[in-house]
């Protein structure tokens, strides 16, 4: 069974001032893997505190951590660079960490984001899923936890998501929300969505120097885990 952390980036709206896309980011980690994933994020998160002074307790959220302040948990920006560069890595060095996003071009569909979001992300994990062995479990299953930010998906969205039924046999309950506050692995969704956001609309904050290389970096981690 695999656990399907999700979070988004950009809104769904239409109006003026609405994002340019709409991001859905999730990472995949196998129940036999979820133990030891969590253990090693935790150590991640000492090191963190250890190394660059971010407060092990504090929620990694990537639009405050990468704001244009100049103190942030009373760290300086350049720190908090550094502190994401840090959890790249550790993402990047974990197999057992898979990554899985949908960029919508809200330009360019005339559809549903929301719903084409999760159609497109969901459809790569269900593939995913199906060729997937694992040495200590082969049985298939699917939890879908969501940042509670945001109503997880109800069950008449699931069945327009997955008009296929693939899901049947994979999903266990329906998705739900948790706050990203208490979860590590949602935090690094949040992370991986908001630079993913940077790439296809940045910031003016998102332009030169070491921000372009977190993006780059974030773009290699979508290369190396199979992103069409």
């Amino acid at each position: 069974m695999h656990f399907l952390y999700v979070d988004e980036s950009g809104d769904v709206g239409s109006k003026h001032g609405s994002s340019s896309h709409f991001i859905l980011c999730g990472i995949l980690v196998h129940h036999a893997d979820w133990h030891r994933v969590r253990k090693e994020t935790r150590h991640m998160r000492s090191r963190l505190c250890a190394n660059f002074g971010f407060p092990e307790a504090a929620e990694l959220h990537a639009s405050e951590l990468l704001s244009r302040t100049d103190r942030h948990f009373n760290l300086s920006r350049r720190m908090r660079l550094r502190c994401v560069a840090h959890v790249l890595g550790f993402i990047e060095a974990r197999p057992a960490i898979r990554r899985f996003r949908t960029v919508i071009d809200k330009d360019k569909t005339g559809e549903d984001c929301y719903l084409k979001a999760w159609m497109g992300l969901l459809s790569e994990v269900i593939a995913e899923v199906g060729l997937f062995r694992h040495g200590h479990c082969s049985s298939p299953g699917l939890v879908i936890v969501c940042d509670d930010h945001r109503t997880a998906p109800r069950p008449k969205m699931m069945r327009l998501v997955d008009p296929l039924s693939r899901l049947d046999d994979l999903l266990v309950d329906l998705p739900f929300g948790l706050a990203s506050q208490d979860s590590h692995m949602l935090q690094m969704a949040d992370l991986l969505a908001y630079l993913s956001k940077q790439t296809v609309a940045p910031s003016g904050l998102f332009v030169t120097g070491v921000e372009i290389r977190l993006l780059e970096r974030c773009e290699r981690l979508f290369r190396s885990a199979g992103e069409s």
